[in-house]
């Protein structure tokens, strides 16, 4: 099956690899199974991006993913990931827009593959795997809180002008 009528996105990925990768299974969470407690985390993000010095168009990405513990719920393991990336925004972006999109599209395509990772990782382990919840690096979503179950929670909070950019440390990244 040939598909057909797509176009270049706006922003590629060129490469990502992880830096740092830490999932452990937390022993001390063997003592509440069968206690009627769901599994849940809190989920903090973190993100830089800068342009790389003398392109226009690379960026590199590094986005950091933590766990903590979500209140009423069992958590079965304590990740730390860190994923670095390089993108590349199309040549036909606005200059302007550039940043903006290097952030948050590098952003949601490192975090889909940490997502597939630590999925994979942890399918493997003492208990229930994880499936990174779907979240938006867009400024301005709003961000609530789940239902009871706490699958999900975000910690970063909405920047509060709708015409912001992303909320990102601006700072040259260092490799390795």
């Amino acid at each position: 099956m040939e598909v057909q009528n797509t176009k270049k996105p706006p922003v590629e990925l060129l490469d990502h690899f992880f830096t740092d990768v830490q999932v452990k299974a937390d022993p001390a969470t063997a003592k509440g199974l069968g206690k009627g407690k769901k599994f849940g985390y809190n989920y903090k993000r973190d993100l830089e991006c800068s342009n790389i010095p003398q392109t226009d168009l690379k960026y590199q990405v590094q986005l950091t993913i933590e766990t903590s513990e979500l209140s009423d719920c069992l958590k079965g393991y304590d990740v730390r990931l860190v994923v670095f990336g390089v993108v590349q925004v199309d040549k036909k972006v606005d200059e302007k827009r550039r940043d903006g999109l290097a952030a948050v599209l590098g952003a949601t395509l490192l975090y889909s593959a940490a997502r597939e990772f630590l999925y994979a990782i942890t399918l493997r382990g003492p208990f229930p795997p994880i499936y990174l919840p779907t979240t938006s690096f867009i400024p301005n979503i709003s961000e609530e809180k789940p239902a009871e179950g706490g699958e999900g929670v975000v910690e970063d909070k909405p920047t509060p002008k709708s015409s912001a950019k992303p909320k990102v440390k601006k700072k040259p990244l260092k490799k390795g």
